[in-house]
């Protein structure tokens, strides 16, 4: 996966942050490093199979939600997760990273936010913690809505937690006059050790109110999908996958060695035992 200039850049910023309370690098390449010598991404070949092995794989979601909201559900592998899910946000260092990559923070703003996490490190554990709750509630509420759970199982009290987020990241934020390619009114989140989950509260909030739930897709787990939710925004809305070069392939691969073993099954079987289903 290739990342832009603004969002290396953005990284960097990030890294005064993790240097400064010695921990993990936000860059990609530290990054990648930290989970290759975690011990949690051991048990992950058990569940290979279950949501394909290109996901257990990846050192990094890829970005395929269509929105900043589902692509924040999406960073954790399988859905609904396991005991043994992977994680890419699993600490401050690696949701300021994630923020940078996709687009939700500037440059400049990554480099607002370290500081004010470096300045008070409690702040960014509580940044973090929002982050993490707001993608759970959306994923339960949009769960409820799709049809895949029951709304009596959380998406309630789910809703009702992300009504509150909001509610603080509004009280928190501003309007401004929109410039030229903008709206009319711009609405700007605080600038701070807040401002991640704050702009992902209005996000997961926008999304719940403006999206066409036909278009909202969960790559299939019941056929070797991951459960990543998508916006399927296809010409004739036939995407099944969130990624055919991850999930659609190992699942296309799972039918053709299915297939093949079937065939060499009944190929061992003589051609009259075969018709008539008896001996001689």
């Amino acid at each position: 996966m290739l990342e832009s200039s603004r969002e290396t850049d953005g990284c960097r910023q990030a890294d005064r942050f993790t240097a400064q309370r010695h921990l993990s690098q936000c860059t990609a390449s530290a990054d990648r490093n930290a989970r290759k010598s975690e011990p949690r991404d051991a048990p992950i070949t058990s569940t290979v199979l279950a949501y394909g092995s290109s996901i257990a794989s990846m050192e990094e979601p890829r970005i395929v939600g269509g929105s900043v909201a589902l692509d924040l559900i999406n960073t954790v592998a399988p859905r609904p997760a396991t005991a043994e899910a992977t994680d890419w946000l699993d600490s401050p260092p690696a949701l300021l990273h994630w923020a940078c990559r996709v687009g939700l923070i500037s440059e400049s703003e990554a480099g607002g936010v370290s500081s004010a996490w470096a300045t008070e490190p409690a702040s960014a554990v509580a940044a973090w913690h929002s982050a993490v709750d707001i993608r759970e509630a959306l994923y339960a509420v949009l769960s409820a809505a799709l049809g895949s759970s029951d709304p009596a199982d959380g998406a309630v009290a789910a809703l009702e937690r992300l009504a509150l987020r909001w509610s603080a990241a509004t009280a928190r934020s501003s309007l401004r006059l929109g410039g030229p390619g903008e709206p009319p009114a711009v609405l700007t989140a605080s600038a701070g050790a807040l401002l991640i989950p704050d702009r992902l509260a209005h996000a997961a909030v926008d999304l719940m109110r403006t999206a066409d739930l036909s278009q909202v897709r969960a790559c299939p787990v019941s056929e070797g999908g991951c459960g990543w939710l998508f916006l399927d925004r296809s010409r004739n809305h036939s995407r099944r996958w969130c990624a055919m070069e991850d999930c659609g392939t190992q699942a296309k691969s799972r039918r053709l060695t299915t297939r093949r073993r079937t065939d060499r099954t009944r190929a061992a079987v003589p051609s009259h035992v075969r018709t008539t289903g008896v001996g001689n």
